[in-house]
């Protein structure tokens, strides 16, 4: 999950951006103040940081308008690592939130994950690396996943479904390790994208 900062500032840059949808001009202060039932000082802040980081802009001294940009852009929480190797609980504090340009990524809901391990180095996924991962409750036969088992843990594996989705295959791509299957297991994602640093 978000830190609450930055949950409250995604909602109000929400709030304003339908506002200026629905009505042609954005809401005054004093109206995004009675949304979310705060003072005006803390929405100047959430604003000033909109502004900084370039969701919007300024249209005139009280009028705010979308930035351009970010009609391109998604944003993604960046958590803590996930384990390409045995299962494990994964650190669900956000490190940061990072913006996607639409034109390399897609559209849609994404989060992103440091890789943990060598289990996934066949497919280009070394420790340390970003991964890209899409939220959607299901994958196919192939895909690499964010998988959860047994309720708390989480890997990320390339996975096969058997025993009519029974049963899942948790595929490393690394030669020296084997599968291994589990049945009790939810998709929390697909990857779609690895960030890295260059050697």
């Amino acid at each position: 999950m978000r830190p609450r900062n930055e949950e409250m500032k995604l909602q109000i840059y929400e709030f304003i951006k339908n506002a200026i949808s629905t009505n042609g001009t954005s809401p005054t202060m004093d109206e995004v103040a009675a949304h979310f039932n705060c003072s005006k000082p803390v929405v100047f802040k959430y604003v000033d940081r909109l502004l900084e980081e370039g969701y919007l802009q300024k249209n005139g001294r009280y009028q705010l308008t979308i930035a351009a940009i970010n009609s391109s852009m998604n944003d993604a929480p960046l958590f803590g690592g996930i384990p390409c190797g045995e299962p494990r609980d994964m650190n669900p504090e956000v490190e940061e939130v990072v913006r996607l340009p639409v034109a390399i990524f897609g559209t849609g809901e994404f989060y992103l994950l440091r890789a943990s391990g060598h289990s996934m180095i066949n497919a280009g996924i070394d420790d340390g690396d970003l991964v890209v991962i899409r939220v959607q409750p299901e994958a196919n036969d192939g895909d690499i996943a964010v998988v959860l088992t047994n309720e708390t843990e989480n890997t990320l594996k390339r996975v096969y479904f058997e025993q009519g989705k029974k049963r899942l295959r948790l595929h490393p791509e690394n030669d020296d390790m084997e599968d291994f299957y589990v049945r009790d297991f939810k998709i929390q994602g697909v990857a779609v994208h690895v960030i890295k640093k260059l050697r």
